[in-house]
């Protein structure tokens, strides 16, 4: 299957994901999405906008800006991705998912949406809304993109809090967490693993060598220089599995207990990490 295929069904499979957790769930349950959707959303609620009508009209100067702004690739398909949503989102307009309890609208919503916005993103692609306008406000002003979507997510909960009370702030707030949550899981994968550095003045070859016997893991060797001694040592890294850690962390300790440990959360991990290898020997 050409790989532009694979792409548009996977962007069409979380866009039909997104509109059944908005309409089928959040909507019905009063539970408000993050970005531009959540802001849709919220003129649906008070104000009784068609939530696909307003979503595509906030997105168009959005696209005028992302034309100018952003890659021809990313921009293709996040037209793509923007079509199919606002389509979907009318065409299950009136699909109601058999939810009763806050919580389990909050699991489901919260699940489907974080699987939409991840096969979406895995694909490379977007809805539109404030992925644009985040990339677009860190290519010019130099904000994080994480910061762009914090801030607007603030005031779609901070409207929620006036307009809905405390409790369903809080039903909101929990939705974006775990939708969120989701969405990395989708991306980067549920293989996470545990990036290691260690400083030993003396003991580096040796645990080392103890690493790479014990936990069939290969190490990198750094030449570094105390910043505060101005004395030559070795920095070893390595990349571990969850379950590796407190075995790691006694072989250092047995090794060298003054050694400086350092475990890190870590994915996307590519390649093969058997290997010895020394930046030094190059």
């Amino acid at each position: 299957m050409k790989k532009g295929i694979w792409t548009f069904l996977q962007v069409f499979a979380g866009c039909v994901l997104l509109a059944v957790a908005t309409n089928g769930v959040l909507l019905p349950h009063q539970l408000v999405g993050g970005g531009i959707s959540g802001v849709s959303m919220l003129l649906e609620l008070l104000l009784g906008w068609n939530m696909s009508l307003s979503y595509a009209l906030i997105n168009i100067p959005l696209f005028i800006l992302g034309y100018y702004l952003l890659s021809r690739r990313f921009m293709k398909w996040t037209i793509i991705g923007f079509f199919l949503f606002t389509g979907l989102l009318a065409a299950t307009r009136y699909v109601n998912l058999p939810v009763q309890s806050p919580l389990a609208a909050i699991l489901l919503g919260g699940v489907l949406y974080g699987l939409g916005n991840g096969l979406i993103y895995g694909a490379g692609a977007s809805t539109g809304g404030t992925d644009i306008l985040a990339k677009a406000v860190n290519k010019k002003l130099s904000f994080s993109i994480s910061s762009v979507v914090m801030a607007m997510n603030l005031v779609i909960i901070l409207f929620s809090l006036f307009y809905f009370g405390l409790e369903n702030a809080v039903y909101i707030l929990t939705t974006m967490f775990l939708s969120t949550q989701v969405t990395n899981y989708v991306v980067d994968g549920v293989n996470h693993k545990r990036m290691i550095l260690i400083i030993s003045d003396e003991k580096s070859e040796e645990i080392s060598s103890e690493i790479m016997k014990q936990l069939i893991r290969g190490v990198t060797i750094i030449p570094g220089v105390g910043g505060y001694s101005h004395k030559p040592k070795n920095i070893l890294y390595c990349v571990i599995g969850i379950t590796q850690v407190a075995k790691l962390r006694r072989i250092v300790h047995e090794i060298d207990p003054a050694a400086f440990l350092s475990v890190t959360d870590t994915s996307q991990v590519y390649g093969n990490g058997r290997g010895f290898y020394r930046m030094n020997d190059e």
